[in-house]
């Protein structure tokens, strides 16, 4: 538990609880990073007379270890013991924000998580008191659509790790690409366990424009499979969600066991898509009078040593300056009325309903741009990134922008790199010609057709030649002469001008060709086996 207070300690103490997945989990390098903006915002917030001025705020952290149900066991541990939390800093993920936001709403505390992003949480019927500095998936599937219009790409697969969370995410991208007139869904499909059935019945379908719903680790099999079934090649292209941070394959491998070596992977999924990081500020008007270079510096020298990934402190800094803000809000139509935020209990639904709504109607200049929410959802500048592969070098690069004020997106940084130097279709291009012979080859070749009728009509004729004259035997090969000649010469010529890759002169040849095979055939058969006539008496 940690607690900040000010110097001053005639203020009162406002206690928020923090969920965050701190240690012994994958994301807990996230939750430390987003642990160490959150206190520095408290600092921050503490140093300021004008919010607050009359309180310090104290956070106290629980560690959900990226489970749901250790979420579930800290939130009530937290609410049964003092002191009285006012409000939720968190949780980071949407799986524990499920659980969390699903039973503190019946302790009147209002939310605010840092990195939420399914769709499912925003619904105000089941989780009504939850807010997301994150950009959610309601944000970015109009954006993915936007992008991938851009480059022409109007057929698109989606390809989706079955379980609630990134099953919400795919549906929410499907209904969008359904809802618009023109991008088309050549097929959905999704797994559990094993991708690779799910792989296969993308490539039978033709998918060549891809997005997938999963996690990091999961990833890593399904670039793998990806590999095994020639999906590997520049005709196709892949949007990811979240891999956003360089070397996230390495850390994947450690736990995960493939059949596919690192190279084939990388050779896989390089050039995929994905979107989000945070963009910081261009503003030197912040709620926290700082600007993205005094943060920086700020950051740096109040935690030493820290590793921070995906801009987690940044948003998690914001955060709890968002909650500042309402509070302080609230205190001041509080007191208007003879109250304070410090009498606020579990059963308060007046305060809380205050509070809710003046972080609904929240605006200002943070550090990672502007906040300010939509049912709960906030709409932000975001980022697009490539991961390119180059050189021996592979990094995760800023490639295009979503400007928010203009719902537009833009170059940005990086120079897309387009495996094999072209832009991939979203479909097999079939290409139609109309390619035509000319006459005099036409003449030729119908002369060579009607030749070879005459000759299996001539084989017919045989079968009357009378054997006084001629030996049976020979008249039989004769027979089979004629007929397969015949057919080779016409067979031959209307198969060469069916044929329309070959030139007018290659025709005659081609029919040349077919026939010489046939009659090195016959040679042989009549050399080695020729027909032979014997006569019999039937009866007198």
């Amino acid at each position: 538990i940690l607690y900040l207070t000010g110097a001053n300690g005639q203020k009162r103490t406002l206690a928020i609880l923090g969920f965050q997945p701190l240690k012994n989990n994958v994301l807990a390098g996230y939750g430390q990073t987003s642990r160490a903006g959150a206190l520095l915002a408290i600092e921050d917030i503490n140093n300021r007379t004008d919010i607050l001025g009359d309180y310090n705020l104290q956070i106290i952290f629980k560690n959900t270890e990226y489970k749901p149900w250790k979420a579930s066991y800290e939130f009530y541990q937290a609410v049964y013991k003092p002191p009285t939390k006012v409000a939720i800093f968190g949780p980071l993920t949407s799986y524990c924000a499920e659980t969390i936001s699903s039973v503190s709403r019946y302790y009147n505390l209002v939310s605010v998580a840092n990195g939420v992003t399914s769709p499912k949480l925003l619904n105000r019927r089941l989780y009504p008191y939850l807010f997301t500095t994150a950009v959610t998936e309601i944000t970015y599937s109009p954006i993915r659509i936007q992008f991938l219009k851009k480059f022409k790409w109007h057929k698109i697969s989606v390809l989706y790790y079955r379980d609630s969370l990134y099953t919400s995410i795919a549906e929410a991208f499907i209904a969008n690409v359904r809802a618009d007139p023109d991008m088309t869904l050549i097929t959905a499909e999704t797994y559990f366990s094993d991708p690779s059935i799910a792989i296969r019945r993308l490539k039978d379908k033709g998918s060549k424009i891809v997005a997938i719903f999963a996690t990091e680790q999961l990833f890593i099999n399904i670039f793998c499979e990806a590999h095994k079934n020639g999906m590997n090649g520049p005709e196709y292209a892949w949007f990811t969600t979240y891999l956003l941070n360089n070397n996230w394959w390495d850390r994947a491998l450690k736990k995960i066991n493939v059949s596919c070596s690192l190279d084939q992977i990388v050779n896989t999924m390089n050039g995929y898509f994905t979107f989000g990081g945070n963009p910081l500020t261009t503003s030197t008007n912040t709620i926290s009078r700082l600007t993205p270079l005094q943060y920086e510096s700020r950051i740096k020298a109040f935690a030493p040593g820290l590793i921070r990934l995906g801009g987690a402190d940044v948003i998690a800094y914001d955060s709890m300056w968002t909650l500042a803000i309402a509070l302080n809000k609230t205190e001041t139509s509080l007191k208007a009325s003879g109250k304070s935020i410090s009498d606020f209990n579990y059963t308060d639904k007046a305060t809380r309903t205050l509070l809710f709504n003046n972080i609904h109607s929240t605006s200002f200049e943070g550090i990672s741009g502007h906040v300010g929410f939509v049912n709960g959802s906030r709409l932000k500048d975001i980022e697009i990134l490539q991961f390119q592969a180059t050189n021996g070098t592979r990094t995760i690069k800023p490639v295009a922008k979503f400007k928010a004020s203009t719902l537009s997106i833009s170059n940005y940084k990086a120079k897309i790199l387009w495996k094999g130097g072209y832009i991939p279709t979203d479909t097999v291009i079939i290409i139609e010609s109309k390619v035509e012979i000319s006459t005099a080859a036409f003449a030729i070749m119908a002369t060579l057709a009607v030749l070879g009728c005459i000759l299996c009509y001539l084989s017919i004729i045989a079968f009357g030649i009378n054997d006084s004259q001629i030996p049976l035997s020979s008249i039989c090969n004769l027979q089979v002469w004629l007929l397969s000649l015949g057919f080779s010469i016409g067979f031959g010529s209307l198969l060469a001008k069916t044929w329309r890759l070959i030139k007018d002169h290659q025709l005659i040849s081609v029919t040349a060709f077919i026939l010489a095979i046939n009659a090195i055939y016959l040679a042989i058969w009549m050399i080695v086996a020729p027909f032979r006539a014997d006569k019999f008496l039937i009866g007198q």
